[in-house]
């Protein structure tokens, strides 16, 4: 299965524990992101996924409420939907 997405152009894959979600990881990645950039200079979140965890509230106005981001940024979730072959 790795090697199709290799040739699809996927450098990377992730098993995620069970139970793990797409705004777990998220929550992970913004924590990351943070330590490399200030927040107050963070203007936009977006968070895309092949099927959401949830669908109300959004997962970006979760990860907009992290500590130290304005509440005036903007949130979008994207919905993509990915073939396996």
């Amino acid at each position: 299965m790795l090697r199709k997405l290799k040739a699809k152009g996927v450098r990377e894959g992730h098993v995620v524990k069970q139970k793990e979600t797409v705004l777990d990881l998220a929550l992970k990645a913004s924590e990351k992101v943070s330590r490399n950039y200030e927040r107050d200079k963070i203007d936009l979140i977006r968070l895309c996924a092949q099927s959401p965890d949830r669908y109300w509230p959004f997962g970006s106005w979760i990860l907009q409420k992290e500590p130290g981001l304005k509440t005036s940024i903007g949130a979008l979730d994207y919905n993509r939907r990915m073939i396996w072959l």
